[in-house]
């Protein structure tokens, strides 16, 4: 099988640390280039991290990676067409607001001690799954921490008010897109919409956190799908 020959750059989920990507990232670079994109954590709006990252694309040719929030974001930056780029892989994301509830609401997050043992173990199970996780919730902890309360409520308000579906459909490079079969945060018919016009589409048996739960499977999936795509020279 030809190498891949494109760097994969990964654009993290809600917190946009990149804390949580770190064992991903690992099994990823058995494979190609990876470079973990880690949002400033005062930026809130897609359209404030658009310029942010298409400052930051490499000059080789490479692929997106979009987790969950970054999957709007990433539609975005490859509508401009940006040099290099051969194609967009969604994983556990969207193209339009996962959940069908007003932006206002997000309004509720704002004072809320989000890294306080009882709110962990409440969205334990909307993350990570239904069996425990302790690892992987204590580093989320460790990136909710390095992100004001405020830009998390207003990234939540982005998600909730957010629809990239058709400039998805008018996208200039292909797309593959990568869901999780036990997904509590992005519903099936999310990953049905992105799967229209898809080049490539796979189901991996894992909750919302694919990355953190099941990094090598998560890894395999996106070598799958780039190469379907075209990152190798044949």
């Amino acid at each position: 099988m030809a190498p891949l020959t494109c760097k994969l750059v990964v654009m993290p989920g809600l917190d946009g640390t990149g804390l949580l990507l770190d064992a991903f990232a690992n099994e990823m670079s058995r494979y190609c280039a990876v470079d973990v994109l880690r949002y400033p954590s005062d930026m809130v709006s897609y359209d404030d991290l658009v310029p942010w990252v298409a400052e930051r694309l490499p000059e080789a040719p490479f692929m997106l990676l979009a987790e969950s929030f970054s999957g709007p974001l990433a539609i975005k930056v490859a509508s401009a067409a940006p040099h290099g780029l051969r194609g967009v892989i969604f994983i556990t994301s969207f193209a339009r607001a996962p959940m069908g509830v007003p932006a206002v609401l997000a309004e509720g997050l704002r004072g809320v001690p989000v890294t306080s043992p009882l709110a962990l173990k409440i969205i334990a199970p909307f993350c990570v799954g239904l069996e425990p996780q302790p690892e992987i919730m204590e580093l989320f902890a460790k990136a909710l921490e390095q992100v004001p309360v405020d830009t998390l409520a207003d990234r939540l308000r982005e998600i909730l008010d957010t629809d990239e579906t058709e400039a998805l459909a008018a996208l200039p490079v292909p797309h593959g897109v990568i869901a999780g079969a036990h997904d509590r945060l992005v519903p099936p018919r999310r990953a049905e919409e992105l799967k229209r016009g898809a080049a490539f589409f796979k189901t991996i048996d894992g909750p919302h956190f694919m990355m953190q739960r099941h990094p090598r499977a998560a890894a395999k999936a996106v070598k799958e799908a780039m190469i379907c795509l075209g990152a190798t020279d044949v």
